[in-house]
């Protein structure tokens, strides 16, 4: 599809230099009458501007973000009413298709066959509707790249059908990168290849090969993203984490932190127990808050969207606690009864120019002001929302950069001026307390996920150093292989963590499965806290071959070839082997690519100190808590029942996102928090009495922590 085409529409040619056409109709057709009159005043609107015109309407929308929202009167019905105004008006009609059942009924009445942007890679709806010879207009969503469409108009043209109309779907966002504005982020070089990758992302999910890994089948038989998976119980949590897993390992190379699965996971603690969002907000009393979490949801899982966090605030002064109400910091404006308006910064996010929608947040610091208290969701290409990344570190060769070819995801700051966001995306406005006890709840998930890639990044590491080891020859030599056999220890230490998590984790209020956040976010820290030390580990066995290693096209020279395949040939692999080792060494711990990850990992993904501080507020460590239980009965204290500690003194339903409830808090029974046939909320706090056994768990996972570290230990033992 190198050149436009013209396409002949009755009378009217499209394309090639010819006239705009406009086509235009409501998106569903709501009634005949509705229909009828609305095609009659477009069509004399574009008639006295002197443009072609086709009408567009669909007898079905099956892409609906609720199951019970209207979808149009069906096909049969819906195509009747599309013949009666292609007769009475003489208009071109369109209508969409999304099956391959639907292609021949609708060619019958229809010009144009629509292909909806997120079904424009099925194989077997684009042969059908090209098989009908009708022009066939494909939207492109997001995902695809300009060039991708090139693969999906040869689908339509095997057919023979050339009748092909691309509709591009760029929405103007604004966004920098470096010096330079973006006019689209699938196609310009510092932003593409990152593009094709989230792309990637999408096309896993329709593998056959991954189906039962990608995918599962929801409560209402509709196929969807793993990425929307409600985990329930230990398997089905580890089953989420294989997904996680195939993600990582079939695209970047453990490389891409915040991919959708990753962003998207923050929004189960909202879903999970959506009503303290509500009760707890200022300035926002009758919005329906707790409702308006649940419908996103919906929408946002339906529409598989990618929800970017951006929460954290620019630095600020922080020898004094007034610095932060100074600050640029987004904050709310103004409040009406259509929404909120929002300005100033968002100082940190990744990925943000490559979403859907921006998801609002904040961290509580000492001294944060009401206003600057926001949960909501806004589009990325929302008027007056502008994308500030730094500088990208791509770099434009796959062969001799496997690694930073594949595209850099972008860290940024957001600017947000004055923005007007909908009541229905927000989520919780005005109440310091509650972000004080939040977000690091709402990133638990977040953090699940950080120490599954870790592990496989260990994993990486740990084969890194088998394979370069045994390519130059020293794999054999004792000391050398106490040296790989701390990578090993540090991959081991990292599976018991992540295995550990899983064995002890407990149910959410709303009944999810969750992994225990100490084991994790401590490996984590783990994590953290030896990976420098075995990036150098591994540079140091490397030696020259990390960093002194021929070009492709030195290589490929016949005069040098034959030195370069001499100085390479070791006892065991191909000599060229040892480049291609090279090259992902040099990416990943040698490049500024590698760098910007290494300080993702630092700083973005939460700092080795913060990370201990924080842990340490998610669990009773007080004289009075668990762990001091054997020490009190030790030294002989006994314990008071009153005994009152800053930990219980926190908002029980925060608590319960952290572990099985202790003896006095009841947990919540396994209540989905969905709507009602009524309309209203379920509240999960008002049914607690089916998990008593829950009670039970602690004591349980107490005397499990020995077996934990057990394992710890003697992974560590392997790694010192």
């Amino acid at each position: 599809m190198g050149t436009t085409h013209e396409i002949e529409l009755g009378k009217v040619r499209l394309g090639a230099g010819n006239p705009l056409f406009l086509i235009a109709g409501p998106c569903v057709i709501e009634s005949e009458l509705h229909a009828q009159v609305m095609a009659e005043k477009v069509a004399k609107i574009a008639a006295d501007a002197g443009m072609p015109y086709i009408f567009k309407a669909s007898y079905d929308k099956a892409n609906r973000s609720s199951l019970k929202a209207f979808r149009g009167p069906g096909m049969k019905e819906g195509l009747r009413i599309l013949e009666k105004i292609k007769r009475e008006l003489k208009v071109p009609v369109l209508t969409d298709i999304h099956d391959e059942s639907q292609a021949e009924p609708a060619a019958e009445v229809c010009d144009i066959l629509q292909i909806p942007a997120f079904l424009a890679r099925q194989t077997d709806l684009l042969i059908a509707a090209g098989k009908t010879g009708r022009i066939i207009n494909i939207k492109k969503g997001q995902f695809l790249s300009p060039w991708d469409m090139d693969n999906v108009a040869e689908k339509v043209e095997s057919t023979g059908n050339k009748k092909i109309i691309l509709t591009a779907m760029n929405d103007g966002r604004d966004v920098w990168v470096g010096n330079e504005k973006i006019d689209n982020v699938a196609t310009h070089p510092k932003t593409r290849d990152y593009a094709r990758g989230i792309a990637d992302f999408y096309d896993l999910h329709h593998r056959e090969d991954l189906q039962d890994v990608m995918t599962f089948v929801d409560e209402d038989g509709v196929r969807r993203s793993m990425q929307w998976f409600g985990h329930r119980n230990k398997e089905e949590v580890r089953r989420k984490r294989k997904y996680h897993e195939t993600i990582m390992r079939e695209i970047g190379g453990t490389s891409f932190p915040r991919m959708p699965d990753t962003n998207n996971y923050t929004l189960l603690t909202y879903v999970d127990d959506p009503q303290p969002w509500e009760k707890s907000a200022v300035g926002a009393e009758g919005r329906g808050l707790a409702n308006n979490i649940v419908e996103f949801f919906e929408f946002a899982r339906n529409n598989d969207l990618n929800c970017t966090p951006q929460f954290v605030d620019p630095q600020a002064d922080r020898s004094t606690t007034e610095a932060q109400a100074r600050s640029p910091a987004l904050g709310v404006v103004e409040t009406n009864d259509k929404g909120i308006v929002v300005d100033g910064v968002k100082a940190i996010g990744t990925g943000v120019a490559f979403g859907d929608w921006i998801h609002i947040g904040v961290f509580f610091r000492p001294g944060i002001p009401a206003e600057q208290i926001i949960f909501a969701m806004t589009p990325v290409n929302t008027k007056g929302v502008t994308v500030v990344c730094r500088e990208s570190t791509v770099k434009d060769d796959p062969v001799e950069h496997p690694m930073a070819s594949a595209g850099d995801e972008l860290d940024n700051l957001t600017v947000f001026d004055n923005v007007f966001i909908p009541w229905k995306y927000v989520f919780h406005i005005g109440n310091p307390d509650h972000a004080k006890l939040y977000p690091q709840r709402v990133f638990d998930w977040l953090h699940y996920h950080a120490i599954i890639r870790q592990m496989v990044r260990a994993e990486l590491m740990a084969g890194l150093a088998i394979l370069i080891t045994e390519h130059i020859g020293t794999a054999k030599i004792p000391a050398v292989q106490t040296r790989v056999a701390k990578f090993v220890g540090f991959h081991q230490a990292m599976i018991a963590h992540v295995v550990a998590s899983e064995e002890m984790g407990f149910l959410t209020p709303g009944g999810h499965y969750k992994p225990n956040i100490l084991i994790y976010d401590f490996g984590r820290a783990y994590y953290l806290e030896h990976f420098s030390s075995m990036m150098y580990e591994l540079l140091d066995l490397c030696g020259r071959s990390a960093l002194l290693f021929p070009t492709e096209g030195q290589w490929q020279d016949k005069k040098l070839g034959p030195w370069l395949t001499k100085l390479n040939t070791g006892p065991n692999g191909q000599p060229h082997d040892r480049l291609k080792i090279g090259r992902v060494i040099r990416d990943l711990y040698l490049s500024d690519w590698g760098g910007r990850l290494f300080m993702f990992e630092n700083f973005n993904g939460t700092p080795l100190m913060a990370i201990r501080s924080l842990t340490m507020a998610r669990a009773e460590f007080s004289g009075a808590g668990h762990y001091a239980k054997l020490a009190r009965e030790v030294c002989g204290i006994e314990l008071k029942q009153d005994t009152a500690t800053e930990y219980s003194a926190s908002a029980s339903y925060a608590r319960a996102q952290d572990a099985a409830a202790p003896h006095d808090l009841k947990p919540a029974a396994f209540v989905p928090s969905r709507k009602l046939s009524g309309g209203e909320l379920i509240d999960p706090h008002a049914h607690s009495a089916e998990l008593q056994a829950r009670d039970l768990a602690v004591d349980l996972e107490w005397h499990a922590v020995d077996l934990f570290l057990q394992l710890a230990g003697i992974a560590d033992q392997i790694f010192r």
